[in-house]
């Protein structure tokens, strides 16, 4: 449903709201489909968006100024199990930075980046998209991450299909099969016991705007595979029986969405010191990650020898490169 890549060099497992609208700027792409120009994947509907003419291209952001982001995410709707994307930052005067290496599209695809620097355009390529595959929203801001991390109870959004058919029987009670008319994702989120202060800074301007436009949601920013340990320095990965991994890059999830809320949220005091409570719902785009039609899960790709290949590692397996 969604990928989470985690940039930054300390990384946290803080749920995070990606909501504030996107600084004024302007795109540009290498190739565009007909009907699908690059300035349509900055509206919130997934039914329009930006494609190449062909298999790859590459959509460029350019802000008006630099700007301090520390999220970036990209929504993509029908892709293939080999569609990829790639994202790059820059700023004027500098070469192109790569964040990372390519990752599988589909859903939400969630880069998480340092704030330290500032930026001015950024660019993402795709790479093996199909004749009906397109970009339908990309995004890049601040966001906010919620004051602790949620665990207990929470359902997460990726797994909670929610799926409206149409299944008929013949005269004589035979099942003839089902018509899918629309398939969603649902989730409800809950913090408690938040500093006042934080809930009025943080969290309150995001439900004045929630109801009026959707927003990317990230409940784990990444999981550890199993066969590899993180060392104490936190950014080189070993194996189980300590040999090093050369290059240790991105941890990779799968916990994101692009969603909308349902509903009012509901929020109130919940202790005599003035701690707070809320909880709200959210539904999210859903049938756009290969996994959902049935065609392979989700696989993060390594490369070796210079190529391209899924080697039956664990789905949420950090991205690395052997020595």
């Amino acid at each position: 449903m969604g990928k989470v890549i985690d940039l930054r060099h300390q990384p946290d497992n803080l749920p995070t709201l990606a909501w504030e609208p996107m600084a004024p700027g302007s795109t540009s792409s290498t190739t565009s489909r007909a009907g699908r120009p690059s300035a349509a994947a900055l509206t919130d509907a997934t039914y329009e968006g930006w494609a190449p003419s062909g298999a790859a291209g590459r959509l460029t952001y350019t802000f008006n100024e630099q700007k301090f982001v520390d999220a970036i995410y990209c929504v993509t709707i029908e892709p293939q199990p080999q569609s990829l994307l790639q994202l790059y930052t820059r700023i004027p005067t500098q070469q192109w930075q790569p964040a990372g290496y390519p990752v599988p599209a589909g859903g939400a695809t969630v880069w998480l980046i340092e704030d330290a620097n500032p930026i001015q355009q950024f660019r993402v390529e795709a790479m093996s998209f199909g004749p009906r595959t397109y970009v339908a929203k990309v995004w890049a801001g601040l966001t906010t991450k919620l004051e602790r991390p949620i665990y207990v109870g929470h359902s997460p959004g990726v797994r909670n299909r929610r799926v409206s058919r149409v299944q008929g029987l013949s005269e004589t009670g035979r099942y003839l099969g089902a018509i899918e008319r629309r398939r969603t994702y649902q989730t409800q989120v809950s913090v408690d016991d938040v500093e006042p202060e934080w809930f009025r800074r943080e969290l309150d301007p995001f439900f004045d705007q929630a109801a009026a436009r959707p927003h990317a949601f990230v409940w784990r920013n990444w999981v550890e595979s199993p066969g590899f340990v993180q060392t104490e320095d936190g950014d080189l990965f070993v194996r189980e029986d300590g040999t090093p991994i050369r290059y240790a890059l991105a941890p990779v999830g799968n916990e994101a969405i692009y969603c909308w809320v349902d509903g009012d949220p509901d929020a109130g005091n919940s202790r005599p010191n003035g701690m707070m409570s809320a909880s709200w719902s959210v539904t999210a785009v859903g049938g756009n990650d290969p996994a959902d039609r049935g065609t392979r899960p989700f696989v993060p790709w390594i490369l070796q020898d210079g190529k391209w290949n899924d080697n039956g590692i664990w789905k949420d397996a950090a991205i690395w490169i052997d020595s």
